[in-house]
């Protein structure tokens, strides 16, 4: 019995509504947000599960939990479900009362049954508000709020004369200084102290530096100057000569010639590298290619051994592309679209909703499927 039940809670959490053939359905039902004003408590939204005995038939979804679990057909499904719901009802008869994990108890009242939910179901199946906690809170009139600090009023006199404003009586007046203040102006002091420290006193700077002159320099005075500047230029040419020699200008020339060779060098051989590294990659493409290829073309072997072993194909949309057709799958009912597949036969372009080696099974499949108004149309294929 523990089988059902965990298939029940799992499915619980991704549906609202999960029926048990044969003995009923448990229903999600939203309840919103309540405060109650004389506890102060607010109790966030929450889902409660309700029970209906009359809700027996049979929708897929319980059948197609046990399909994707334990790799079976619809017939071995149903066949499991009858099983787990007939040994319920036979603990239900023989108990009086039958615990179904999470989801609370069912208890037998003569012909009656009467589901009696778990204290926290309510909070294990409600994911939108998984974790809000009911939580207390006092309004602002229950609570001690300290008295405003009003500003000074001014009062009019009463004298006859022009009137006149007089500063109430019992007010005080008060400028507060805080440690911050006194940190900041202690910094700014200090600021204005060093600036003065370090800057260079006015009579130190050199006037002549800092001012222009329309008066002309002598004559003989520039002269020499030139002279020096030009004797100073030769002495150096003379120690890079002597230092240094012709021969080494040569061979600094050499040098040049010698690192550009060594450059055309190198990035001949760094071309030859990007040619080797572009070949072993285009190698390395062609052979991915290739497998994909074989790959495809095993996968497509694969499918049409699995379509020949089970040739009867359950319909439900044609006339598509590949695109198309995948994005009509992702918008199916989860319990479809988990078996749905593309067939592509005789240039079109087909979606199943599943396939069987049986006709008989693929066309009960298709009655229970026609219950669902989305896809009436649903016809069988067969594959040949």
């Amino acid at each position: 019995m523990d089988r059902i039940v965990g298939h029940i809670e799992k499915l619980l959490f991704r549906h609202d509504c999960v029926i048990v053939p044969e003995f009923g359905g448990l229903v999600l039902q939203t309840v919103s947000a309540v405060y109650t004003g004389d506890e102060h408590r607010f109790i966030p939204a929450r889902k409660e599960i309700v029970y209906n005995p009359t809700l027996t038939h049979n929708d897929g979804l319980l059948a197609q939990s046990y399909m994707q679990t334990y790799i079976v057909d619809f017939d071995k499904a149903q066949q499991m479900i009858s099983s787990d719901v007939a040994l319920m009802k036979q603990l239900l008869d023989k108990d009086g009362s039958l615990r179904f994990g999470l989801i609370g108890s069912f208890v037998k009242n003569y012909d009656r049954v009467i589901y009696q939910p778990d204290k926290k179901s309510d909070t294990v199946f409600s994911i939108a508000s998984y974790g809000l906690p009911t939580f207390h809170y006092l309004p602002l009139t229950a609570r001690n709020v300290e008295p405003t600090v009003m500003a000074p009023v001014y009062l009019p006199t009463t004298n006859d004369a022009e009137p006149e404003m007089q500063k109430s009586p019992n007010v005080a007046f008060s400028i507060p200084i805080t440690r911050t203040f006194l940190r900041i102006a202690g910094m700014v002091a200090a600021a204005i102290v060093l600036f003065f420290a370090i800057t260079k006193p006015v009579k130190d700077v050199n006037a002549s530096l800092y001012s222009a002159s329309f008066v002309p320099l002598n004559e003989g005075t520039r002269e020499q100057g030139e002279q020096l500047r030009i004797t100073k230029q030769r002495s150096a040419l003379a120690n890079y000569e002597t230092a240094f020699g012709v021969s080494q200008l040569r061979n600094e020339e050499t040098r040049g010639q010698g690192e550009e060779a060594e450059s055309r060098k190198q990035k001949a051989e760094e071309a030859e590298s990007r040619k080797q590294k572009a070949e072993e990659a285009e190698s390395r493409k062609q052979k991915a290619e290739k497998a994909e290829s074989d790959l495809k073309t095993e996968k497509q072997a694969n499918n049409e051994a699995t379509y020949i072993s089970k040739p009867y194909f359950v319909i439900i949309g044609s006339g598509f592309n590949h695109k198309t057709a995948n994005n009509f799958i992702e918008q199916l009912d989860k319990t479809i679209a988990a078996s749905a597949g593309i067939l592509e036969r005789d240039g079109k372009v087909r979606v199943y909703a599943q396939h069987f080696a049986n006709k008989a099974q693929a066309q009960a499949f298709i009655v229970s499927l026609q219950k669902n108004s989305k896809h009436k149309q649903a016809w069988l294929y067969t594959y040949k």
